[in-house]
């Protein structure tokens, strides 16, 4: 029997970008469905890099571990991009390399070629469209590359997927002919992953972060990818406003380098604690801590990756200091204590996030938007960027503040209000279950082995 269905794990592997997530969670629901059938999925995870978490990640015949789908099967070999590319024309495609499934779910904007005529849908999952609608956000080389192949896949796609409305409204909006041709479908994203931290978990936490941040003080998170779009800068000169009247707030930033971050690494770097080779920092994650798992930043490079997200020119450096708040020309910026960790595991994100006072998520724009959902799952309060998608996700959620993240003092005017505001966790949130996305998919498969 044919599989139904294949899904392009290697975002999974290689990242914990939201896109990482997204696969890794519907990988999970979507494997016990698929067994019941007697139909397997099947992960497609060609790839010459190692993943992130060896053991946590069925990148080998131990499937199942930390929660990973033991009931799909996972396809493996370890041939770089590139050689994949060429062999499709041979007809080694991701068709043909991921078992002959009915229907092949483009995870990624990087789209693993299904030669033409192949008897497989092709299922294409749009998280945003950052790249068309400003391409300040990516630089305007990187968005026309990325543009180009999201077209491409577009042109092939028998199934258009999206998480919000939002999104469909861009899509609608920049490719209203592709929306008319072709059948598309929200798929409602979950949040049974968060897991609800013990009180001893958070307190170890927050220990933690006042060690990173060398201040005891009630801190603030911003969790996220380093990119323009997430508007770091303007909540580092926001902080440095309030600084200068006399209220320094400790900031923790955890996230990957990404896209047209240079400028921001130097700026976290000469002040941010160095995570590897420290025993100062045993609380950490090992990967960013000495030897060879030191290097997992460079592996999340998307000019090795082709598209995945996050784009390192360096990682955190030497001891947590105060930061001076205010870049060149901004009038009374003042220092504030901040660190940043770098990309850490869930293990480690979430007691941190129930800890902090709040989370700070200044995007512009944003598909889904996972970390303020999770942080209010946690009883964390959250200030969002003013933009359509956050707007909808968060939508009547009591502790959600917004402001226009581009602008230090607006952020400014909210974040006092935002340390004040306390909530306790949103377990409605808890409903939003990823089996739902699984079931919404196994309709639309093929009903018949063509």
């Amino acid at each position: 029997m044919r599989p139904s269905l294949a899904l392009d794990y290697r975002p999974a592997l290689f990242s914990r970008s939201g896109i990482a997530r997204v696969t890794r969670e519907l990988a999970r629901a979507l494997g016990p469905l698929l067994a019941e059938t007697g139909s397997p999925l099947q992960l497609y995870a060609h790839a010459l890099r190692r993943p992130l978490d060896r053991a946590g990640h069925p990148c080998s015949a131990r499937l199942g571990q930390a929660g990973h789908p033991c009931s799909a099967q996972l396809r493996r070999l370890r041939l770089p991009g590139r050689l994949l590319q060429a062999l499709a024309p041979l007809g080694l495609d991701a068709w043909r390399l991921s078992g002959k499934p009915q229907a092949f779910l483009w995870t990624d904007y990087v789209y693993p070629a299904i030669s033409p005529g192949r008897p497989c849908k092709r299922w294409l999952l749009v998280h945003d469209l950052a790249f068309v609608e400003d391409p300040r956000f990516h630089g305007a080389k990187a968005s026309e590359v990325l543009r180009r192949r999201f077209e491409k896949a577009l042109a092939q796609a028998d199934l258009l997927l999206y998480p919000s409305e939002a999104t469909r409204d861009a899509l609608l909006q920049h490719y209203p002919g592709a929306m008319r041709d072709t059948h598309s479908q929200l798929l409602p994203f979950g949040l049974d992953h968060v897991p609800q931290p013990g009180a001893a978990e958070i307190q170890a936490a927050k220990a933690k972060a006042a060690r990173l941040l060398g201040s005891e003080e009630p801190y603030l998170v911003i969790l996220g990818t380093l990119e323009p779009r997430k508007n770091h800068d303007s909540l580092l000169r926001a902080l440095g406003l309030l600084a200068a009247e006399g209220r320094p707030i400790p900031l923790l930033v955890i996230g990957a380098p990404g896209w047209l971050s240079e400028e921001l690494q130097a700026r976290l770097r000469s002040h941010g604690p160095r995570l590897r080779n420290s025993r100062k920092n045993q609380g950490l994650s090992e990967e960013l801590q000495g030897g060879s798992r030191g290097k997992v930043l460079e592996r999340e490079s998307p000019r090795q990756n082709r598209g995945l997200s996050g784009e390192p020119q360096g990682r955190p450096r030497n001891r947590p200091r105060d930061i001076p708040g205010g870049a060149p020309g901004t009038k009374g910026g003042a220092p504030f204590p901040l660190a940043w960790t770098g990309p850490l595991p869930d293990a480690e994100v979430f007691p941190l996030l129930a800890g902090a006072a709040g989370l700070v998520y200044p995007s512009s724009l944003e598909g889904f938007g996972f970390p303020p959902l999770e942080a209010l799952l946690l009883g964390t309060p959250v200030l969002a960027g003013d933009c359509p998608a956050l707007r909808e996700t968060l939508a009547g959620q009591r502790g959600a503040l917004f402001a226009d993240g581009r602008d230090p003092v607006a952020l400014a005017a909210q974040i006092p209000q935002l340390m004040t505001l306390g909530t306790g966790p949103c377990e409605q949130l808890r409903s939003r279950r990823w089996k739902a996305a699984a079931e919404t998919l196994l309709p639309l498969l093929p009903k018949t082995d063509e």
